[in-house]
């Protein structure tokens, strides 16, 4: 206990410890505390580094996280028999919903434009949570389906496309995702909306026939490889109506047995080979 006390440099803390290691001895055996006390030492000096004493419970979680102090279930058992200082609900709760959280935002690159977008996000969530206006659950919950939108982005830039696609994938996700959007629209200026609740999936229902359609028309000419350009980037690459007319305008194309390689600017696009290519090539 000398040797351990050393480590020490304020008397409070210094006390506390020989407390602590006085009651784990009593309790688990002087052979059990002498194998624990060293890995409790290092937990006593970071709390007097950070605090000079031993503080209030709560304040040890919101600190180290719920997970910490369960592997220091004994301290946390000793200030609440020796100084009637326990641990609430509310702050396992809260510590855990902040750790959460914390993940969420690691899952985005530290410097990068979207990690920046994602802490002003979650600068508002926090503001309305300091304000009594949500829990902090319902931060976690507005968060998480923000930081998969932004994931998904990639490297791209945010669009409407993604939304829609992440939408397609997590319906479940609306009304979590709203709030972002709305951020994203009014503070952020992106051109984002969230789209009908129908529209998404007849839309891709609508796109499939017309390509069926395109497909038991040829080789009569009614439909055009232009046709099948623009639905197949709206169908395939989530490309919005009027951008996939555009760029069908302006697209050359690459066939091959395997497919079409849509050439637009600097970006390439694949899709199923146009139908009738695959007749004539059966023809020769």
């Amino acid at each position: 206990m000398e040797i351990n006390s050393a480590l020490f440099q304020t008397k409070q803390v210094t006390q506390d410890f020989g407390s602590f290691g006085t009651w784990m001895s009593l309790r688990s055996g002087y052979k059990y505390a002498a194998l624990r006390l060293n890995r409790y030492a290092c937990f006593l000096q970071e709390i007097e580094r950070q605090w000079r004493c031993v503080p209030e419970a709560d304040s040890l979680v919101r600190s180290f996280g719920p997970e910490y102090m369960r592997r220091h279930r004994l301290f946390t058992q000793w200030l609440g028999e020796v100084h009637s200082l326990t641990v609430s609900t509310e702050a396992f709760r809260h510590a855990a919903e902040s750790r959460q959280i914390q993940n969420l935002m690691d899952q985005l690159p530290a410097n990068s434009s979207y990690r920046q977008l994602a802490e002003d996000y979650l600068r508002v969530l926090e503001q309305r949570h300091a304000a009594g206006r949500t829990s902090l659950r319902s931060v976690r919950l507005a968060l998480t389906p923000a930081i998969a939108l932004l994931k998904a982005a990639g490297h791209s830039i945010l669009g409407q496309r993604h939304l829609n696609r992440y939408l397609e994938a997590k319906p479940g996700q609306r009304a979590a995702i709203a709030g972002f959007i709305h951020y994203l629209h009014k503070k952020r200026g992106y051109g984002m909306n969230m789209p009908p609740k129908a529209s998404l999936q007849k839309q891709r229902r609508n796109i499939e026939e017309k390509l069926l359609v395109i497909m038991t028309e040829l080789p009569s000419g009614k439909s055009t490889l232009s046709d099948w350009v623009r639905l197949g980037l709206m169908y395939f690459h989530n490309v919005p109506a009027q951008s996939a007319r555009r760029m069908a305008a302006a697209s050359t194309e690459t066939h091959s047995r395997q497919g079409i390689t849509v050439n637009i600017g600097d970006k390439a696009y694949w899709l199923p080979a146009y139908p009738i290519t695959i007749k004539e090539t059966r023809k020769e």
